[in-house]
């Protein structure tokens, strides 16, 4: 199982979140939060890298995947951003586990 996060990803990454257009906290499952935590750290090291600036909008849950809507994506993040939404569908978002054939 995930363990629980010290700080809220909105807390570890205001770069990313703490905007106007962010108007809704992240709404994912504990066993996305990894899955969500890398993908924002691989956003913000781009941007501090020299990359555009990432503003998310949204990070929830829809139909059994990730869905992280955001603004000001290269097509390297938009690249990044499918990976993980693609990735989450093969991660239970409660425990964290791998399905398998819709199992786990």
């Amino acid at each position: 199982m995930s363990e629980a996060p010290k700080e809220s990803l909105e807390e570890k990454y205001p770069s990313l979140f703490d905007h106007d257009q962010f108007i809704y906290p992240v709404a994912v499952g504990p066993g996305w939060i990894p899955l969500v935590d890398a993908l924002c750290r691989l956003l913000v090291k781009n941007t501090e890298q020299g990359a555009s600036e990432v503003k998310a909008l949204q990070v929830k849950e829809k139909f059994g995947k990730l869905r992280f809507y955001a603004v000001g994506c290269s097509s390297y993040h938009g690249g990044l951003i499918k990976l993980a939404e693609a990735y989450s569908a093969q991660i239970c978002d409660v425990c964290g586990g791998a399905w398998e054939h819709g199992l786990h």
